[in-house]
């Protein structure tokens, strides 16, 4: 149990007559991680590759095994994983739900211009043919026209066609929606910082980063997990994310979600 690790660990430090602050100094870890590890706070420390990695370094300085602490992390983790996957799913039903208002908006504006034109159409039709000498012929042309001539059916079929065209230019067929395409996410690390990264199909990035620019390519909605926060640039589409205000002030970490770039929200634990 999570008790016995959290109790051995403080008593073996103290047998030891060592500091939190004197630990921090010699392992090179934050003594706000060291901190939290101790008390059993994982929620206040950042997220698998950091962690895992700072928890084998301070238990094997006291000279314990860190096999019981890293199964409640993984178990933890597991735990988080699945609620941030609940997160995305409604994030994804949302932004559906906008699309298909969008399609419909689009749709009646579409009828209402076919419907204008087909009117008009047919309007100065008419006003043709009553210029015209009433005749024998033009007569029996009137009650011709009691139906949808082959010009008018040709017309209908070229409006449709261009309607089609301008749904398939502004992206609103029904089987296309926004959050279909793929968006260009560039990351411009100076220093040295972990980065998760995961869009709505796959864990795209898990590593940790070096100095340097990167480019990778996903569909929405995309979290991010980011070890040292400072160090780190994001773009979508050329639009730099403001992710500031979730950046923890103690442990640099920041977790959030976007789906374009401009709206950014936290990822909660």
């Amino acid at each position: 149990m999570k008790t016995n690790w959290v109790s051995n660990l403080k008593e073996v430090r103290n047998s030891k007559n060592l500091s939190l602050e004197l630990c921090s100094k010699e392992t090179n870890i934050p003594v706000d991680f060291l901190r939290n590890l101790e008390s059993g706070k994982f929620k206040k420390l950042p997220p698998a590759v950091f962690t895992k990695f700072h928890i084998k370094k301070f238990f094997e300085f006291l000279d314990l095994d860190p096999s019981s602490c890293l199964s409640d992390y993984e178990e933890f983790i597991s735990k988080q994983e699945k609620k941030s996957r609940k997160k995305d799913l409604k994030v994804k039903e949302i932004q559906a739900d906008k699309n298909r208002s969008i399609y419909k908006i689009y749709t009646g504006i579409t009828i209402l211009v076919i419907s204008a034109l087909v009117s008009l159409y047919l309007l100065n039709s008419n006003s043709e043919k009553l210029e015209q000498p009433l005749t024998k012929e033009t007569s029996e042309s009137f009650e011709e026209d009691d139906f949808l001539s082959e010009t008018d059916l040709n017309l209908f079929e070229e409006i449709d066609n261009e309607t089609s065209d301008f749904s398939e230019e502004i992206g609103l067929q029904k089987n296309i929606t926004p959050i279909d395409i793929p968006l260009r996410i560039n990351l411009e690390i100076q220093g040295e910082s972990w980065i998760v990264l995961e869009d709505k199909n796959e864990r795209m990035l898990y590593e940790l980063m070096q100095t340097g620019s990167y480019e990778l390519r996903g569909s929405p909605p995309f979290s991010f997990k980011v070890g040292y926060a400072p160090a780190v640039k994001i773009f979508i589409e050329g639009n730099k994310i403001n992710f500031n205000n979730f950046i923890n002030k103690s442990s640099n970490y920041a977790a959030f979600y976007t789906i374009n770039g401009k709206d950014v929200e936290k990822i909660r634990n």
